[in-house]
């Protein structure tokens, strides 16, 4: 169970930086991190889904 905790919390971070990545390309924010989310996002959603499959392990 806490592994779908975890993908759904990597889930909802891509989510947001997504909303802010749009604000870039939209011209409304000229923050140089947020050019990177071109790449991040994606990578964020992948993480999502590996943890979800279990080929990720979180500990405490």
């Amino acid at each position: 169970m806490r592994e779908h905790l975890t993908a759904l919390a990597i889930w909802k971070l891509a989510i947001l930086l997504e909303g802010s990545y749009k604000r870039y390309l939209s011209g409304t924010t000229d923050d140089p991190f947020f050019q990177l989310l071109d790449q991040g996002v994606p990578a964020l959603a992948r993480r999502a889904l590996s943890v979800c499959h279990g080929e990720m392990k979180f500990g405490l």
